[in-house]
Formats: structure tokens, sequence, C-alpha cells
């Protein structure tokens, strides 16, 4: 499952990087 796991961050992170995900949020949570 790790391969799929690592896989899914990177998209998610491409994803959200293309959208300015951050800068539209009204909230950010930053844990760890």
């Amino acid at each position: 499952m790790r391969p799929h796991w690592e896989q899914w961050r990177t998209d998610e992170e491409q994803l959200f990087a293309r959208l300015r995900t951050r800068e539209h949020a009204d909230l950010v949570v930053t844990t760890g």
C-alpha cells in the first residue's frame, strides 16, 4: 500500500499547488 499512498500524496500536493488551495482557505490546520 505504501507506493499507493505516496503517489496519492504527490498527486494531492500537485493539485493543491495548481488550485492554490492554501491561498483560498479560510482556515489552515498544521499538524505534526
